[in-house]
């Protein structure tokens, strides 16, 4: 595929960060403060992040403990501060390192400031005092819990840079040798000088140059087309839903979920997968942060059900999600934001629009009942393409590509060529959207799943074709004939959930069902929609 590719010259900012970051930390590291702070004159004193006193009933300096504002210098020398969250009430902590941005725990600080006193061993002395390392390490251990803590670091300046954020129109995925602007229009190489003073989440960076000029498929893009059966419009599909993922911009009243689930007709007992939807998703994360939660443990109603995700995940992947998954729980999160709670630490939310997207595997049809679940999800089907060479000893992957995926088989240029793909999937959905198609078999599992294989099979097969749409039909003698088939009681299947199953089967053919007028003898009829 062939887009409009500009390119910037200038300076590979982070990978000169790479090079210059550590000499800078190890300067500031090594080098304590030089002058002697007064506090009190003849009283109080501080040197570096050490406090001294002067105890007048002996006339001697002792040490006495850590310097607060010392020690709030130091910290803000490594890069340490404190960043309000939007609801401009609450903070968390972060590190700058020369605008690349990451999100830090006190502990974190603790250890860095310990790692620094680790480094400045020579013993403290001037004409007034002196201190040992070990005491100073000492003071520091049994003073840890009093300093590193929430609400002493609010004393931590705060961070007021920008973060380079996606919009509506333009997205942006930092590599080492520059950042691509992905618009409608087309792709460019931006250089890191035209950024200024906007920061970057260091987890965004992904730590491979790009190089346009590899134009040759990638592994992965015959994966995507396998998986689609080399169907024109699923491909697309399948393409602009990558591109939806890596594009970290929300409208929070279009907000969709990605729904990855098989083609295949699916066993309502025994779901298989092994059609490749977790590598679709890994694809995601070569590009983008995102975070993995468990389906089958996922509890909605746990307090920490989220714990997982951090501020700068662009995606949540919800994998392999249980048969009854209820999509309610997503309705209000994707249209008000993301409540986080961790933990032994304080609750944050990430307002929808900023917010990750949300990407749901399952092995089952996804519920689709009520326009609220419609409207909320973009429903890919895999084909069983991988999933028909499994077999003992075999690894359909290696044995259709010759390598495993994302990992060291790959040399640069095949990573060039992956990356090279997934940019072009951002720049077709920035072009087009998210570009459905007609599924295939997604009503179908939905029936089985939610009736039962043997009344699937019946409905389907019923006369050979099936019930058919505007043909009136007799309630209790269809009921009588389908427990004959199935081998089930009056008791095992009740009339009422027959009826509601028939129904059910009316929805997946888009008819309505209509109750016949006869009290004496129960009919209806499946009206096809005009």
């Amino acid at each position: 595929m062939m887009t409009n590719f500009q390119q910037d010259k200038g300076i590979s900012f982070v990978e000169d960060f790479i090079g210059h970051a550590a000499n800078l930390v190890d300067e500031i590291d090594q080098l304590p403060g030089s002058e002697i702070v007064v506090l009190e004159p003849n009283y109080e004193e501080a040197f570096d992040i050490w406090l001294f006193k002067y105890n007048s009933k002996i006339e001697r300096w002792l040490f006495s403990g850590i310097y607060l504002n010392g020690l709030f210098d130091r910290l803000d020398r490594q890069g340490y501060y404190k960043k309000y969250n939007p609801d401009g009430k609450s903070v968390f902590f972060l590190q700058d390192e020369h605008n690349l941005i990451s999100e830090v725990l006190p502990v974190n600080m603790r250890d860095s400031i310990r790692e620094y006193v680790d480094r400045n061993q020579e013993v403290i002395k001037t004409d007034k005092y002196s201190v040992l390392y070990s005491k100073r390490t000492d003071r520091l251990h049994w003073t840890n819990n009093s300093l590193f803590n929430d609400k002493t670091l609010q004393g931590l300046q705060t961070h007021l840079k920008p973060i380079l954020q996606d919009d509506a129109t333009t997205c942006y995925l930092p590599f080492l040798n520059g950042i691509i602007r992905v618009t409608k229009e087309g792709i460019d190489l931006k250089s890191y000088s035209t950024l200024g003073n906007v920061c970057l989440w260091k987890s965004q960076v992904i730590q491979r140059k790009y190089k346009p000029e590899l134009t040759t498929e990638c592994h992965f893009a015959h994966f995507v087309a396998n998986t689609c059966n080399d169907e024109p419009e699923r491909i697309l599909a399948s393409r602009t839903a990558l591109g939806y993922i890596l594009h970290s911009y929300n409208r929070p009243s279009e907000g969709q979920a990605i729904i990855c689930c098989d083609e295949e007709l699916t066993d309502k007992a025994k779901p298989q997968g092994g059609t490749g939807k977790g590598v679709w998703v890994n694809a995601a994360k070569q590009i983008r942060p995102g975070a993995y939660i468990d389906g089958k443990k996922f509890d909605p109603d746990h307090q920490f059900s989220l714990q997982a995700v951090n501020r700068s995940d662009r995606f949540v992947w919800l994998d392999d999600v249980k048969n009854n998954f209820s999509f309610d729980r997503f309705f209000s999160i994707l249209t008000g934001g993301w409540t986080i709670e961790k933990k032994n630490q304080p609750s944050f939310t990430i307002p929808a629009r900023e917010g990750p997207k949300l990407v749901i595997c399952t092995n089952t049809a996804p519920n689709n009942e009520g326009s609220s679940n419609i409207r909320r999800q973009f429903i890919l089907e895999f084909s069983d393409y991988y999933k028909k060479l499994i077999k003992p000893g075999a690894q359909p992957i290696r044995d259709i590509h010759g390598c495993e995926f994302f990992a060291d088989e790959w040399d640069a240029d095949e990573w060039a060529r992956f990356d090279r793909f997934m940019v072009e999937c951002v720049y077709l959905y920035m072009k087009n959207g998210l570009v459905p198609y007609k599924t295939h078999n997604v009503s179908a599992n939905r029936l089985i799943q939610t009736t039962s294989d043997e009344f699937f099979t019946w409905v389907t097969t019923h006369e050979e074709t099936g019930l058919q749409p505007n043909q009136s039909y007799n309630r209790p003698q269809l009921l009588t004939e389908f427990r004959q088939f199935a081998g089930m009681s009056e008791k095992e299947l009740p009339s009422r959930r027959f009826t509601e199953w028939i129904k059910r089967y009316s929805d997946s053919q888009g008819w309505k069902f209509k109750l016949g007028s006869s009290n004496k003898n129960p009919s209806f009829i499946l009206e096809s929609k005009p």
